[in-house]
């Protein structure tokens, strides 16, 4: 995908845990399933089916509490791609500046 495109996502209902491990400090899972919204992938495009990504996300959560057991959230951030595997590679290569854009 070239710089600039975008992409848009549609995410279900996924699990949140969190752990609080210092006073103003959280360890956190996300699980989720994702699948595109609007268009679909051109065909032969992107990694192949069961590929495996590594990304590193930088991101502010704003929480709005809107009742007592109800959070509002946004999350807004960047986030790089560090690793892959392919079927075919089996391990993970890690990318850091190596892989260029298309």
């Amino acid at each position: 995908m070239k710089v600039g495109q975008k992409h848009k996502w549609k995410y279900t209902t996924g699990k949140w845990n969190e752990t609080k491990i210092a006073p103003r400090t959280w360890k956190f899972t996300y699980n989720q399933t994702k699948t595109r919204l609007g268009h679909k992938a051109p065909q032969k495009s992107g990694m192949p089916i069961k590929s495996k990504l590594i990304w590193n996300i930088n991101a502010k959560q704003y929480a709005i509490k809107t009742s007592p057991n109800t959070y509002k959230l946004v999350m807004r951030g960047i986030k790089t791609q560090n690793a892959y595997s392919t079927p075919k590679t089996k391990k993970m290569v890690y990318t850091h500046s190596k892989r260029k854009s298309k």
